[in-house]
């Protein structure tokens, strides 16, 4: 009876070990950007002219809470990543024209001090019809109908020359 009550106290007082101990999930990594406005980001290269831009990243660890803010904002939104650690995010107000530094945060969500922080320069720019952004097809049709006007007024000024 003694060695009954013995081993209900120990597997109970390790059931209540196991209960209280947290569960870590290990080291976070630094948020990663994948997209923004469904575009792929090249090392460096995080550029757009929408002023609300929506931005995806990657996070190692599945549902992170997610932090977003910026220098002179530090608290522009929060979120969770997915079960995938994907997040998605869209910049709440229009961002002004220039270069921004935009600070994405994840923290484990059973270990709020395991959090990692990256920092990523955002420039937003105005938009203006290029030739690269109005293609090849677009930029010959406007060189072939500045041809075809510009012949057509040389043979009306031919023939008023004539008259």
């Amino acid at each position: 009876m003694r060695k009954k009550i013995i081993v209900a106290f120990l597997v109970s007082l390790l059931a209540l070990l196991c209960i209280s101990v947290k569960v870590s999930s290990g080291s976070i990594d630094p948020p990663t950007l994948l997209t923004i406005d469904d575009k792929p980001v090249v090392l460096g290269d995080i550029k757009t002219s929408n002023r609300n831009p929506t931005l995806v990243g990657k996070c190692n660890l599945p549902f992170a809470i997610m932090e977003y803010g910026m220098r002179n904002s530090p608290d522009l939104g929060s979120g969770h990543s997915d079960g995938k650690g994907m997040w998605r995010w869209t910049v709440p107000e229009p961002l002004g024209y220039g270069v921004h530094i935009l600070y994405v945060t994840a923290t484990d969500p059973n270990d709020s001090t395991n959090t990692e922080t990256s920092a990523f320069q955002l420039e937003i720019s105005k938009s203006g019809a290029s030739i690269i952004q109005l293609g090849l097809p677009w930029f010959l049709a406007i060189i072939i109908l500045y041809l075809g006007a510009f012949t057509v007024w040389k043979r009306l000024e031919l023939r008023s020359e004539k008259g």
